[in-house]
């Protein structure tokens, strides 16, 4: 069976939708990735300011 221009350009928009909806995927998991890590860091340094100033309050002994 012959395929026409037409039956060409409808799978290659496919392909192409398909494509993006995967690099939407990738970059949300990119960006998701991003936050928990800057959670994490600001989480950490917060636990560290937290101990230096409970450090800094308790009397020398």
């Amino acid at each position: 069976m012959a395929r026409s221009v037409n039956d060409y350009r409808r799978e290659l928009e496919r392909w192409v939708r398909q494509q993006q909806r995967v690099q939407d995927q990738f970059r949300m998991g990119v960006q998701r990735a991003i936050e928990r890590e800057i959670r994490r860091r600001y989480e950490a340094w917060r636990r560290q300011a937290e101990q230096a100033r409970k450090a800094a309050e308790e009397p020398p002994r």
